[in-house]
């Protein structure tokens, strides 16, 4: 079992890395779409459709699990939506006050600050590919310093617009 799994593995990582790109397209899109959303307008919308979505995804998928659990298990998805809540607001107010860029790092910075922890507290191994992801925060921090996204997406409207007048 061991075997088929570490054969396997590649395949995680790819699906890792293209999540990793994804995630980081679709916050800056947010940030972009999301600055002259009122916050509570964006929150509000957003729980809707995660309600909805949610609620029909667990009826499909999940209504013979729900009827063997008990109902302690309810109670504390109670809590868990509402910082979910919380957590959701914060990030698109950091997101439209500061940036995306601003918003990934301090996620980021707190998964390798968990990654750090659970070496010392819970005697996880150490593996030397689990230093990429804090090399890449390092070095997506001095991109972003050397090239600011602002500076990037003007160049690219001028860019635009320079190829519309000369048609």
């Amino acid at each position: 079992m061991q075997t088929q799994q570490m054969d396997k593995k590649w395949i995680g990582d790819i699906l890792a890395a293209a999540s990793a790109l994804g995630y980081a397209l679709e916050s800056t899109i947010s940030e972009i779409l999301s600055r002259e959303i009122p916050t509570q307008q964006y929150v509000s919308t957003l729980a809707i459709g995660g309600f909805l979505s949610s609620l029909l995804l667990a009826a499909i998928f999940e209504m013979k699990l729900y009827a063997s659990t008990p109902y302690e298990s309810f109670l504390l998805m109670i809590p868990n939506a509402n910082l979910q809540q919380i957590f959701w607001f914060l990030a698109i107010y950091i997101t439209q006050r500061a940036s995306a860029v601003n918003y990934n790092i301090s996620t980021l910075c707190s998964n390798f600050y968990t990654f750090i922890v659970s070496i010392f507290i819970f005697r996880t191994g150490f593996d030397f590919l689990q230093v990429f992801p804090a090399v890449g925060i390092i070095m997506s921090v001095a991109l972003y310093f050397i090239a600011p996204v602002e500076a990037v997406l003007e160049n690219a409207m001028q860019y635009t617009e320079v190829q519309k007048e000369d048609k």
